[in-house]
């Protein structure tokens, strides 16, 4: 079960940003695959802060440890979205 919920998963994101970059598709479909996969990335790394939050009552060392994990992970995709935008706009 583990193996086709990441087949799916690893399909649709990896299938969406492949979709987002070609110029073949219409940009409204564009926008939206891109904006259902930035939703899906916020999600996740909210789902994180928010577990984050709800340990802290038990816990202060693994609210720490999981809230830096959610941070680096924000700022990673923050760095890869404007890394490959600017990437894009440099080849046009």
């Amino acid at each position: 079960m583990e193996y086709l919920i990441e087949f799916i998963l690893e399909l649709v994101v990896e299938g969406g940003l492949e979709v987002t970059k070609s110029n073949k598709i219409p940009k409204p479909i564009r926008y939206i695959i891109l904006g259902i996969i930035a939703l899906l990335f916020i999600a996740v790394i909210g789902l994180i802060y928010l577990t984050a939050f709800l340990i802290l009552k038990e816990s202060i060392i693994g609210f720490i440890l999981i809230f830096l994990l959610a941070t680096f992970m924000l700022i990673s995709a923050i760095i890869k979205f404007k890394k490959e935008y600017l990437k894009k706009i440099n080849n046009k």
